[in-house]
């Protein structure tokens, strides 16, 4: 029998999956990157590409079988964010060696060591082991070691704490596991500044260890590594402009970025953090203590148009121990009395004591159109003063937020990704923020438990 040991990846790739995986020149990059791995010329590859694009296909659940079939004494690691995952991982590559191994590579697999999270090569030391980040691997080396996708979802990545643990699980477990001369891939869809990819190449950056990066976003941007005029997709036999496109509308700016542009937006000096919101939060299914105070926020577009900026409605209440609550965000892209019919539904559904609007840009067409939806509801007027910029006007209420006072009633992802992208720095002024400003600044300045006024 001819053996194919000197098939390569794409076509092992090809021919394993009986020609239901077709090639494409990402992933033929991928391949070629991984060749590198495999003959010692890369120990450190980091993979940045969006979701659903084929990466696991080729690093995870094929690299593994096809690396061991050149190198049977040697040992693998392959780490997801769950254990789960991992081991379906490695059992596509378990399933492979079993098939393949033999007639491709002159090998088998071990028959007394071939369970779907550890098997082995028959007569040889190589294996595979798969593991779940944050899990042990004590008495496991590693020639290769992969992780494949280190988070799972936006509250992992918005977590330091979870960044952190899985920073030090990398340091502490998996790094020390390495053989010398062995190899890591990082294959990751980015979702934070400082994901494990991030501290990675900001360690780099410092003089740590270098790194390989194959970043690959959606749409192409100047210098990219496909020779794609920018604007064009990255795999557009699948997923072509349109598709792209149209996933782009139904995600936040700050979504698009981090997970299909492969940038996120840096964080470094917002007011608020996510760990702070996180740590604090409400259930929603819980009720909260008696408020004494309700307010609906509102900061209005600059024109009342359909096509014009968002509307900021923010509705907080304040307890007897001075403990703030984010109730709603009804916030919205509108014509005036749309979304002045809102504000006034908002405030008959809290119970509201008033609504209180930033007139900067609207002047009296706030309390105007507001009665015109009801002329009862009770409307106050505020103005930021000239000369105060919105950081001196937020910055009381972000510290409330990191002394743990705040709390969002529920998830409001998308107020809650403008507080946390947004730096005073910035040119723009997100009016969900702004409306959220007005509000607790309002309660703030009313409180017993507040002794100075807040000044605007």
């Amino acid at each position: 029998m001819r053996l194919l040991t000197q098939i390569d990846l794409a076509s092992y790739i090809e021919y394993t999956s009986r020609g239901t995986w077709q090639p494409a020149r990402h992933l033929n990059l991928l391949c070629d990157a991984l060749h590198d791995v495999e003959a010692g010329r890369c120990t450190r590859l980091l993979i940045e590409m969006p979701p659903r694009r084929g990466k696991s296909k080729v690093v995870s659940k094929s690299y593994p079988a096809w690396y061991l079939g050149h190198h049977p004494d040697n040992e693998v690691v392959l780490a997801c964010y769950g254990a789960d995952l991992a081991t379906d991982f490695s059992r596509d590559n378990r399933d492979l060696m079993r098939e393949y191994g033999p007639s491709i590579f002159g090998v088998s697999l071990s028959d007394d060591s071939s369970s779907v999270d550890r098997w082995g090569i028959n007569g040889h030391r190589g294996g595979l082991v798969a593991v779940g980040v944050g899990g042990p691997l004590t008495g496991r080396g590693a020639h290769v070691a992969i992780i494949d996708d280190p988070v799972k979802s936006a509250a992992e990545a918005n977590s330091k704490v979870y960044r952190d643990r899985t920073y030090e699980w990398y340091q502490t477990v998996l790094r020390t596991r390495l053989a010398p001369g062995g190899a890591i891939i990082l294959v990751q869809t980015r979702w934070h500044k400082q994901d494990l990819a991030g501290m990675l190449l900001e360690a780099a950056a410092n003089g740590g260890e270098q790194w390989r990066v194959i970043c690959l976003p959606e749409l192409a941007e100047p210098g990219d590594l496909l020779g794609r005029v920018p604007g064009e997709p990255l795999w557009p036999e699948m997923f072509d402009l349109q598709s792209s496109l149209t996933t782009r509308t139904t995600m936040t700016p700050y979504q698009w970025t981090s997970m299909y542009q492969q940038s996120p937006i840096g964080v470094e000096n917002a007011l608020w953090q996510y760990d702070m919101i996180e740590e604090h939060r409400w259930p929603a299914h819980k009720p909260t203590p008696p408020l004494v105070r309700v307010v609906v926020g509102v900061d209005p577009a600059a024109e009342g148009k359909v096509d014009s900026d968002e509307t900021g409605i923010v509705t907080v209440g304040i307890d007897d121990d001075g403990e703030l609550y984010v109730l709603d965000d009804s916030s919205m892209i509108a014509e005036a009395l749309i979304w002045a019919g809102v504000s006034v539904s908002v405030y008959k559904e809290r119970d509201a004591d008033y609504i209180v609007g930033e007139t900067n840009q609207g002047g009296t067409m706030v309390k105007a159109v507001i009665h015109n939806v009801d002329p009862k509801v009770p409307f106050k007027p505020v103005r930021a003063t000239s000369g105060r910029g919105k950081r001196v006007r937020a910055t009381p209420v972000s510290v409330l937020y990191a002394q743990g006072r705040v709390h969002h009633v529920g998830k409001f992802a998308e107020l809650e990704e403008q507080m946390c992208t947004w730096s005073p720095r910035s040119t723009d002024s997100p009016d969900r923020i702004d409306a959220l400003v007005w509000a607790c600044t309002e309660l703030m300045s009313l409180a017993p438990a507040y002794q100075q006024p807040i000044v605007l």
